[in-house]
């Protein structure tokens, strides 16, 4: 008869990792990959992950194309003729030819002015689709960051999968080659949450002057975002509270809040801070004609001018508000 031989196993205490650690160390144990195959596949990996990068924005151009021309409200309304009232020194002559879009931010829209008077439409289509294509690079990096694969080829498959995911979904592609420029201001708050991800560990392990300058430089660019665009301010909270759960003790994690803070401000300045004092200075009102019933400029009523027949009447609303918009 045979006889059982109990086996008594070493226990571990459990070291929580995140995912990129613990593939590596898994790859390190168990040696699933020899000496030779590794550089092969590393190098593999590297030429396909600047092939994305490389192919993904011009992709993003040609999807554009595919979906034809757009003449969207806003176009029509403002975004073609705040460009050009800008350039034209219009202010003084044109009063609230586009409503109160006329008060807008002009510079974002500048770029696509200029290269429609200049070029064929066809040609500024493909750009503009381009531009919005970068978005999948941070949204690469983030997914990089995220996932656990052993093989680094694969891992890049996995993490350009994950970003055209995102730029697959329907609101997303409802906006390709549009002048909207939601899909343009992104570029900020997701290149922003890229460096904190990829980044993540180092921010308690590394010096906190290095670690203070990654969060200032993802406030810049959170800022530079709300600046040109103020509704995509909310990004940069997100992007704010995500600093405040990093790896640090409750010292640092204040400030890296602190220097992310002070680098959105800054953002915001260098994009829309001249913006801000002309309205000012003209109108009496940084953000005219919003919130004048706080700043009250006597070119506007006394309201915030909210539009408030998009926001959720009830509780019930609120909570289920991206499936009953």
């Amino acid at each position: 008869c045979s006889q059982r031989r109990s086996r008594t196993r070493a226990t571990k205490p459990f070291i929580w990792a995140p995912p990129v650690t613990a593939a590596r160390d898994r790859v390190q144990a168990r040696g699933a990959v020899t000496s030779g195959a590794l550089p092969d596949r590393a190098q593999a990996a590297h030429r396909a992950r600047w092939a994305f990068f490389l192919l993904a924005p011009p992709a993003y151009g040609l999807l554009a194309l595919v979906f034809a021309m757009d003449a969207n409200w806003d176009l029509r309304n403002y975004h073609y003729y705040n460009a050009y009232a800008f350039l034209g020194g219009r202010e003084g002559y044109d009063v609230l030819v586009a409503s109160v879009p006329t008060f807008f931010n002009p510079l974002l829209d500048v770029p696509f002015f200029l290269a429609a008077e200049a070029w064929p439409a066809r040609l500024v289509g493909f750009l503009l689709g381009s531009v919005q294509g970068l978005n999948a690079l941070p949204l690469f990096g983030i997914g990089y960051a995220l996932i656990a694969v052993d093989d680094p080829l694969r891992r890049v498959g996995v993490a350009a999968g994950f970003a055209v995911l995102g730029l697959a979904g329907a609101i997303t592609l409802s906006l390709v080659g549009t002048t909207f420029y939601d899909n343009v201001v992104t570029l900020g708050p997701l290149a922003a949450l890229c460096l904190v991800m990829t980044r993540y560990r180092d921010f308690g392990a590394a010096q906190a002057g290095r670690t203070c300058g990654l969060t200032l430089l993802a406030g810049v660019l959170c800022g530079i975002a709300a600046g040109f665009k103020q509704p995509s301010a909310i990004y940069g909270v997100g992007v704010g509270a995500a600093v405040l759960v990093v790896p640090a003790s409750w010292p640092r994690r204040v400030a890296l809040a602190v220097a992310f803070a002070v680098g959105a401000i800054s953002g915001v300045l260098a994009s829309g801070g001249w913006w801000m004092w002309h309205l000012w200075s003209a109108l009496g009102n940084p953000l005219f004609p919003f919130y004048n019933d706080l700043f009250g400029s006597p070119m506007a009523l006394a309201s915030d001018y909210k539009k408030v027949f998009y926001l959720p009447d009830s509780l019930l609303a609120r909570l289920f508000f991206p499936i009953t918009y």
